[in-house]
């Protein structure tokens, strides 16, 4: 019984199958326009080239305001590089100029401590002097201020006849400078004594 229901069911689709590409053959039925109007008719139809149009632009459009952004990073970065490098110019600047004082201290310091050197020798030299200018023989001390004199060291004897002064008063003395300056040549005896007593007032 149920193999010959199947074997009408199958032979109905078969004649159903068969009519159908007869009507369709014909031109009686069109299937494709039928299918298209009620199963289609809800869906818009879009050529496939214009949706790949589509999404051609888009992707454009999207990689051009990327290209954008990165060009406006970039040139963000150009610029800070720039900055960067000005400070950088500025620093090095100032460091040379902080090195150029230094050196410029340091031997401005240099100057000074020879200057103090020379002068602390110098101060020792008149005071030896002056102790043996007043220990020695009146004559022979003239004799060596006139040598002194012809070097052009007036100031030397000056400071060491200034020295001797000191020391005297110091020891509650009589100096003999005077008495030196009396025993010198006449030109040069008042040459030196005219820059004694101007020292000796200052």
């Amino acid at each position: 019984m149920r193999t010959r229901i199947m074997t009408l069911l199958l032979a109905n689709l078969v004649a159903i199958i068969v009519l159908s590409y007869v009507l369709d053959v014909f031109g009686i039925v069109n299937y494709y326009s039928l299918m298209q109007r009620y199963l289609f008719s809800s869906m818009p139809f879009v050529p496939q080239k214009k949706r790949l149009q589509d999404t051609y632009l888009l992707e454009k459009e999207e990689i051009a305001k990327m290209r954008m952004i990165f060009l406006e990073r970039e040139k963000d970065l150009k610029a800070k590089e720039t900055q960067l490098i000005e400070k950088e110019k500025d620093i090095v600047s100032r460091e040379d100029s902080l090195n150029d004082g230094k050196k410029q201290l340091a031997v401005a310091w240099q100057s000074y401590t020879n200057k103090q050197k020379t002068d602390l020798t110098y101060v020792a030299i008149t005071k030896d002097l002056a102790v043996k200018w007043k220990e020695m023989p009146p004559e022979k001390t003239v004799l060596i201020i006139q040598e002194h004199a012809k070097n052009g060291e007036d100031q030397l004897i000056l400071d060491v006849l200034l020295e001797m002064d000191k020391q005297a008063a110091a020891e509650g003395a009589q100096s003999i400078t005077s008495y030196l300056l009396s025993l010198l040549p006449a030109d040069l005896s008042a040459r030196l004594l005219e820059k004694y007593r101007a020292r000796a007032q200052s």
